[in-house]
């Protein structure tokens, strides 16, 4: 069962969210972590968006060595979001 927390940090240049998801095998847990950073510059607006997946598996919490399918997936699904059209 996928457990959103919604939002971890939230400011004008940046904007943090987790999700936790038990883990494939092993009975440990995932926490991917997406984060939003908004910059402006001469050009314009800049943001950017960077995911990162933790393992916590008997209490103890480590980056994983890759970001997970599905923190890939939540990441490209943001930024097709933000590139969308406005109303």
């Amino acid at each position: 069962r996928t457990r959103v927390t919604a939002l971890v940090d939230a400011g004008q240049t940046l904007v943090r969210a987790e999700k936790v998801r038990p883990l494939a095998s092993g009975g440990g847990q995932q926490r991917d972590v997406l984060t939003v950073t908004i910059r402006t510059d001469a050009e314009g607006t800049r943001v950017s968006v960077h995911a990162v997946t933790f393992l916590i598996e008997n209490g103890q919490t480590r980056q994983a060595a890759q970001t997970s399918p599905e923190a890939g997936r939540d990441q490209d699904r943001l930024i097709q979001f933000l590139m969308g059209p406005r109303p």
